[in-house]
């Protein structure tokens, strides 16, 4: 589960934070519909300055 919970952690958020994984699988931390999964980037890389650089 570890693997893919990593490729499906939202961009800019960090699975390896045990406080962020811990908040994403018990829903206190609620995912926007702007922010895509990182397995959507080429080669798993989000550029927070420009978003949309790789998507898809």
């Amino acid at each position: 589960m570890s693997e893919l919970g990593a490729l499906l952690c939202p961009a800019g958020l960090n699975w390896a934070n045990t406080e962020i994984r811990t908040k994403l699988v018990s829903c206190q931390m609620q995912v926007s519909g702007n922010q895509w999964p990182i397995f959507l980037y080429a080669n798993y890389n989000y550029n927070q300055e420009d978003p949309w650089n790789g998507l898809l």
